[in-house]
């Protein structure tokens, strides 16, 4: 069924007001030790491939791996930045020749590359893998290293991701198989906090709203449409809450017509989000946004009784803005109770409860 408010006419008096920005609790370091904590693996995996020469034959020696090393960082640096993201930390790091068993990982220091993710201007000079013959030992085996020097902030900085291990030593098939560098990471979501739970009460005397529409039959002064909405201050920090709850809304939605009578519930953790397609002021209820914004459905019923019937209709919604530095929510409640060939009068009651609890 469409909504009804095309079938009222302009006569209806609309309620709308602004309810002050009243806190059950505000804990502003509790919010800063809760900000969004992002926490992600990311990998180097060193192709070896480059000691292989054009004859097929294992060479021992050094090769350039900047432009691997740099991307690699430059990968890490711009996924922080993506996320508004303050100090990365990394909390380990590893490194393992794929030809290896598990028990082949090495512990890798953290001290130069947190330096380098770090940054506010980096750059990554020069970065080489070192294969050299063991010559004390009658088999053919290798020792291993990846040496970096970059400069962060200014700072020369040097460091390595595998160095000489004496008890290790590789064999080319090992070498050849690939080493891969993991970085066990975590950094905070400067842009968006974990949302405390808060509740934000109508009015400052905490009382219940209750909003009726009725249609009342011989007379021209019913509001058998109502539209209502109510703004609420959520302070200077942009909203990053998930859900909405109504507090103490005990009666939720009502019917009544004759002896027939309805009840509806509100729906529980009713989804929010603070995106930009609602991201509007709404000046008056009169306005077509705020149809527009009332979307979601709480009753939309039609009942006949022999030749009379009567439309019942609860539709709710919100938009968001940001004002003078202050964030507003704005709740949306359209309500519309109509009768045809009715001996009886209608009323649609909206317990809305004494304010809302988001989280």
């Amino acid at each position: 069924m469409i909504k009804l408010i095309t079938m009222i006419s302009a006569m209806i008096t609309p309620t709308s007001f602004i309810a002050p920005a009243i806190f059950e609790t505000q804990n502003i370091n509790q919010i800063n030790k809760n900000k969004e904590i992002i926490q992600k693996k990311f990998e180097l995996n060193i192709d070896n491939k480059k000691f292989i020469d054009s004859n097929g034959n294992f060479i021992a020696g050094i090769k350039d791996y900047t432009n691997e090393f740099s991307s690699f960082v430059k990968e890490i640096k711009e996924e922080v930045a993506s996320n508004d993201a303050g100090n990365l930390i990394i909390k380990s790091s590893q490194g393992k020749f794929n030809g290896l068993s598990e028990a082949g990982k090495i512990e890798l220091s953290n001290t130069a590359m947190g330096k380098i993710l770090n940054a506010k201007t980096w750059k990554i000079e020069n970065a080489t893998v070192d294969v050299e013959f063991s010559s004390n030992v009658t088999e053919k085996v290798y020792k291993y290293s990846i040496i970096f020097t970059a400069i962060a902030d200014n700072e020369s900085i040097v460091g390595n991701l595998y160095s000489y291990i004496p008890s290790l030593e590789l064999t080319k098939y090992q070498i050849l198989s690939g080493y891969k560098i993991s970085f066990e990471t975590e950094y905070q979501k400067e842009g968006s906090v974990v949302p405390v739970p808060q509740t934000f009460y109508w009015n400052s005397n905490h009382t219940k709203e209750i909003k009726t529409a009725y249609d009342i039959i011989g007379t021209t002064k019913d509001k058998p449409k109502l539209n209502s909405m109510l703004t609420l201050n959520l302070g200077k920090q942009k909203p990053n809450y998930k859900y909405f709850n109504f507090v103490e809304a005990g009666r939720n939605v009502e019917w009544r017509w004759d002896k027939t009578r309805g009840h509806w519930d509100w729906p529980k953790n009713l989804h929010l989000a603070f995106e930009s397609y609602n991201n509007v002021k709404i000046n008056s209820v009169n306005e077509e946004n705020f149809d527009k914004y009332t979307s979601t459905t709480i009753v939309d019923k039609e009942v006949s009784e022999t030749l009379a019937k009567c439309w019942v209709q609860t539709w709710i919604g919100y938009t968001w803005y940001e004002e003078k530095g202050n964030y507003y929510l704005q709740f949306l409640l359209e309500q519309a109770v109509i009768t045809s060939n009715s001996r009886s009068d209608a009323f649609l009651s909206a317990d809305i409860g004494v304010g809302v609890r988001l989280e």
